[in-house]
Formats: structure tokens, sequence, C-alpha cells
């Protein structure tokens, strides 16, 4: 084995330093990642991969660093402006973001995925785009595919065996909600190929079921949201108060355009929000948030340098960054859930604000006050212990 280092290597050190791509766990910080570096070049040098994306994708499937962003491009069929003619803000601009865009083509590598492959999952893309389902669900959903065809088990997708398959999935050491978006994936490919009768053989039906996970709250602590506001600058504070304020989702955050999204009326002004599965919501903003987002200009509230806005995975990351001790920005969402429920106990209100179609989505974003339980039954204990012993105390209890 050569001892010689990979361009791909430097090329993604080089990113990793600058912060264009990080590593999936805090732990991978410090020390700890100077390890895990070198534990990367060590596998660069063993596979000779030579194409940075290729080294990407197989440090992905290690979950050594995060997935890539995908594509910034508002939805297909969508009202949104397009990339170039987009004015931007380029006071928000860095040239260490990543965009969306140029990474998106670099993971498409057509030489590391069989002809076969590739063309299966450009007409499933196809497919997809008529349908009108997003360039997100579409790029989720053939980056599973190509991830499989990567792994070279048969030259075409249409000669995988069921076993393969079960094989193939159950040797990957994937956190729950990842098995099941890939099982997802796979089921709707070969779903798709069926019914446009380019096989006759389904061996996805095989594919053990994943249960989901039982999600717990996850509230990000308040003084972490309070440390975070007062040492962030103004884009990232504007991230914050739009996530924390609003309980907005990160690709929800990066889609802002003020221009076009901001209202105003009788009760106030208001932010039209871009929901995922290309769903809708009104939600009222302060007069000051108001006036912070009208202040960026005509473009998106968060520009990417080459048109269009940030990636979700980018607006994310520089909310947790500020955040910081593990906290997502995800968690500021559980706590905007749990306190405006706390505040009115109106679990509706809280979905409507959020945009889930599920109440029981809704409800697993509610922490409970362990204080609230430890009273409720040392209350409801004391009153067990003054009821006499030949009384019934059935539904008496609390009266």
């Amino acid at each position: 084995m050569s001892s010689e280092v990979p361009v791909a290597f430097l090329i993604l050190q080089a990113r990793l330093t600058s912060g264009t791509i990080m590593f999936q766990r805090p732990s991978h910080r410090g020390v700890i990642r100077q390890r895990r570096l070198d534990e990367v070049r060590v596998l660069a040098t063993a596979k000779r991969v030579d194409a940075v994306a290729s080294l990407i994708l197989d440090l992905e499937e290690l979950e050594f660093v995060d997935e890539l962003p995908v594509s910034a491009k508002p939805p297909i069929g969508g009202s949104r402006p397009a990339s170039s003619s987009v004015k931007c803000d380029s006071r928000w601009m860095s040239p260490t973001e990543p965009a969306g865009s140029n990474i998106r083509s670099s993971r498409r590598m057509t030489n590391t995925i069989p002809a076969a492959w590739q063309h299966e999952i450009s007409h499933w893309a196809v497919a997809m785009r008529a349908s009108r389902l997003t360039s997100q669900t579409i790029e989720l959903r053939t980056s599973h595919l190509r991830r499989l065809a990567r792994a070279d088990l048969r030259d075409t997708p249409w000669a995988l065996t069921a076993q393969q398959l079960i094989d193939w999935t159950g040797s990957h050491d994937w956190r729950r909600e990842t098995a099941r978006a890939m099982r997802s994936s796979l089921r709707r490919f070969w779903a798709w190929a069926l019914e446009a009768e380019r096989t006759k053989i389904n061996p996805t039906v095989s594919l053990p079921e994943v249960r989901p996970e039982t999600p717990t709250p996850r509230p990000a602590p308040p003084s972490a949201v309070r440390a975070a506001l007062a040492a962030s600058d103004t884009r990232v504070v504007l991230m914050l108060r739009l996530a924390n304020e609003l309980g907005m989702r990160r690709g929800e955050v990066a889609q802002v355009h003020p221009a076009e999204d901001l209202a105003r009326d009788a009760g106030g002004w208001s932010l039209l929000v871009h929901g995922k599965g290309l769903r809708k919501r009104i939600l009222p903003l302060s007069d000051d948030l108001a006036a912070e987002l009208l202040r960026s200009g005509d473009g998106y509230l968060f520009p990417s340098p080459t048109g269009g806005h940030l990636t979700a995975h980018w607006v994310g990351s520089l909310v947790s960054r500020a955040l910081g001790d593990g906290t997502t920005m995800h968690q500021l969402r559980h706590l905007c859930a749990t306190e405006v429920h706390d505040a009115t106990h109106d679990v509706r209100l809280v979905q409507v604000m959020l945009g889930h179609a599920s109440l029981a989505t809704t409800q697993r974003y509610l922490a409970v006050d362990q204080a609230h339980i430890r009273s409720a039954l040392i209350h409801r204990s004391a009153q067990w212990r003054s009821v006499p012993d030949n009384v019934d105390t059935v539904g008496k209890l609390g009266q």
C-alpha cells in the first residue's frame, strides 16, 4: 500500500478545518478530532480515493461526517424566485459557505455508479418530478439508491435478490430513523419499477419492517439560547430568533424571503412559512422581529454566494455551533412548542403553529415539567393517606 496521501484527503481536511464539513458527533473535536482525521487519512490512503465526493460518501456511510447539503433551489412548481434572478444581500454572504448546487453535482459521481444503475435512478427521478415531489425529497431518495449502487452488488438493480438487500441493509449500523428512510426509498424505487414494467420482481417486500423510535421531547436549555443570542452575529441571531420564537424548522428558516413572505394586516405582521411537503402556514411576528427581517433587502434573508438561499444543513450547523454543548437547532422548536403549550394548554394550537399533519407528532414535542409530575403524585399520595380505610375512594380523589 502506498503511503502517499491522496489529494482528495488534503482537500477534505481543508474543508473540515474551514468548517464547510463537520464531524457528526461533538466528541470528534479537539484531541479526538485529530485522531479522527488520522483515521480518515488512513482510510483515504488505503482505498486510494481520488475524488473528494467519493471519499465523503465513504465517510458518511461510516457516520464520520455530516451529510452534504442538498440543493437550495425552490420546490418544483413553486412560486419562489429562480436562483439566477434573486437579489442577494452581500452582507450575509461568505465564500466558505457551501453552495448547494455545486456540492449536489459532485455527489452524482457517474463514474462510481454502474451505468445501468445510473440510468434507472435518473428515470425514477424524472417520475418523482412528474409527481411534483420536492427537490429535497428527490435528492434524499436518489442518494439512498446511489449508496446502494456504489456497494457494487450487481451491475443492474433488477438482478438484486431479496437476501442481498437484507444482508446489505443489515450490515450497516444506521440509526433507526436512517434505516427506516433507506427502507422506504428502496421500497418506493422497486414499486415504481414494477408499475413502469422495468422489472417483474420486487425483492424489497422481504425487507424487515423497522419500527419507529419513540422520541422524547428535547427542549433546548433556555440558558444556552440566551447565551447564543448574546454572543452571535446579526445573521445567526435572526436564525435563532426564527427557530426559537416561531418554532420554525431549519429548512423553513433557510427559505425566508421577507419581500415576498411578510404581510401586515389589522392584527400586525405575519410571516408566510414554506413548510415540508409544500405545505404553507402563516405565523404572527412581533413588530421588532418584522423590522429586522425587512431591513435585509429584497432577496432571501440568508442568501447563498452562488444564488438562492443557504442550505438547511448549513443554517442548522451555524445555529448548533452558536448554541454549543451538542444542542441542535431543532431543539429550539421543541422549546418553543413546550413553552407555548405550558402557557396555553392548547395542543391543537401548537400543532397548527408547528405545521404538523398529525397531532401525535406534536405531542412528542411537548416536554412535561418533572416538578409538575412530582407535585401531582405527591398530592395524590397525600390524599390516599388521608382517606379512611372504609371509604370507597374511586372517583373521589381530587374532588
